[in-house]
């Protein structure tokens, strides 16, 4: 579901991808995503292979769970901090990142 480009700024930082898997509701994104079908993507807990390929294993995190706290907290703990504007920084740069969405209707 969540996949990231661990090469370009500022998802070349663990903490910054950690921060966003604890910020992301998969339930919601199902709900939106799938518009009450009865199926649902799950975060994996590989990088490497997918829960069906042989040697999947899950390796994720208890902390990688949905928790926006959690999630605040590790930018924090990071060096990032909550500008005036509601956006979190480092360094004077606002932590800025894309996020790509494969839908089903051609003209999205």
């Amino acid at each position: 579901m969540l996949e990231y480009n661990g090469k370009s700024k500022p998802l070349d930082d663990l903490q910054v991808r950690k921060a966003i898997t604890q910020a992301f509701d998969v339930n919601t994104y199902n709900n939106v995503q799938f518009q009450g079908l009865n199926w649902k993507a799950e975060q994996p807990g590989s990088e490497l292979l997918l829960p069906f390929q042989k040697g999947y294993e899950n390796n994720l995190p208890a902390e990688a769970k949905y928790n926006v706290d959690n999630a605040k907290k590790t930018l924090e703990a990071d060096g990032y901090k909550m500008g005036k504007d509601g956006y979190y920084a480092k360094g004077g740069k606002t932590l800025e990142i894309s996020f790509t969405f494969f839908g089903d209707d051609a003209t999205q």
